[in-house]
Parts: C-alpha cells; sequence; structure tokens
C-alpha cells in the first residue's frame, strides 16, 4: 500500500472513531464507537457509564458539560446545549436506550431474591 493511502485511511479513522472509558465499580472498560459525525476528537467523556448518581445539571463543572455535550453531539447524533436538566435527562435517556448489554437479572431489594427479567 502506498504513503498517500494510507495516510488517507488512517485519516478517516480518526475523523470516525471515537472512545470513552467507563467508570463501573465492577469493570471499567474502553468501549468504542462509530462517530455519527466527522470531528478531529476522539477521546470523549461519558457521565453516564459509571454507578455514581448523576449530578445535576446546575453542579456539573464547564468540563463536565462540554464533554457531555460533545458526548452527545457525537455518541448519541443528540445535539444539545445543556442550557436546563430536561436536555441532560433526555441525553441521559438516549444513552441508556443505546446499552445492548443490558442486566439480565435484577435484585428485588424487598425480599433479597434475585429475579430474571
Amino acid at each position: 500500500m502506498n504513503k498517500p493511502i494510507t495516510i488517507i485511511i488512517i485519516f478517516s479513522a480518526i475523523l470516525s472513531i471515537g472512545y470513552y472509558e467507563t467508570n463501573w465499580l465492577e469493570a471499567n472498560k474502553v468501549i468504542f464507537f462509530i462517530k455519527k459525525k466527522p470531528t478531529l476528537q476522539i477521546t470523549f467523556g461519558n457521565l453516564f457509564a459509571s454507578d455514581c448518581d448523576l449530578k445535576p445539571l446546575d453542579q456539573l463543572t464547564e468540563r463536565q458539560r462540554s464533554q457531555t455535550i460533545d458526548f452527545c453531539k457525537y455518541y448519541l447524533d443528540f445535539e444539545t446545549s445543556l442550557k436546563n436538566q430536561g436536555e441532560l435527562d433526555a441525553c441521559k435517556k438516549a444513552y441508556y436506550a443505546t446499552r445492548k448489554n443490558k442486566p439480565l437479572s435484577y435484585i428485588n431489594h424487598e425480599s433479597w431474591d434475585i429475579e430474571v427479567e
């Protein structure tokens, strides 16, 4: 393969592939995804991929807000400016709708039995 074609392939990959890291208590993972829109940004922050409760919009730092706006835009194709809590909740709902690995079971805390969904 000659150099110009290799450079084009690498540049195309940079424009179309991104990743984020999860912060789950059991296992942290790096998740690669195909971006909905081309951008040179490769690393994305995902506040929703965590065991911690998501802070309300007014408690997010400017960096967290910016990361969430970028994540929603390039991962979910969900344009937002995060002007209100409803926009943050809509982005979170869209993220959870895309998750393919839904839990097979959950714990019923009233009886502490494991029930299959």
